[in-house]
């Protein structure tokens, strides 16, 4: 568990993933540029739901302003990395995640979210 029990969420996580983020701006007017990698067989589990599809490196890329009380996700994309037949290995980007959000205390509420599939792929999990 890697949160704060205030939080209120239980975050469990195995196997190999590296986070790093670019960080601009000032307290008033942040922006984030965030990157996780999960590498094979990483997982993160929340209040016991696994985020699943294990079997393939995965990364969530960002860029996100936090702009006083709102957080405005200008794109987040969750890349799959895939093998094709003669083992290459092909990023895909399986959705793609902007919106704003807004801050009240503790609690984070949508405004307006939009999450846009690849349409040319199969179902799949986030």
């Amino acid at each position: 568990s890697y949160l704060p029990e205030e939080i209120g969420r239980k975050i469990n996580i195995s196997g190999d993933i590296n986070v790093s983020a670019e960080l601009k701006g000032t307290q008033e007017n942040l922006f984030i540029m965030p990157k996780i990698t999960l590498f094979p067989e990483a997982d993160v589990m929340i209040d016991g739901v696994s985020l699943g599809e294990i079997s393939d490196k995965r990364e969530y890329n960002g860029k996100i302003n936090i702009k006083n009380d709102k957080i405005i996700i200008n794109r987040l994309d969750y890349i799959k990395y895939i093998s094709s037949q003669n083992n290459n290995v092909y990023p895909i980007t399986f959705a793609t995640i902007d919106g704003t959000l807004k801050r009240n205390k503790n609690i984070i509420e949508p405004q307006e979210l939009n999450i846009k599939t690849n349409k040319n792929l199969s179902n799949f999990s986030l």
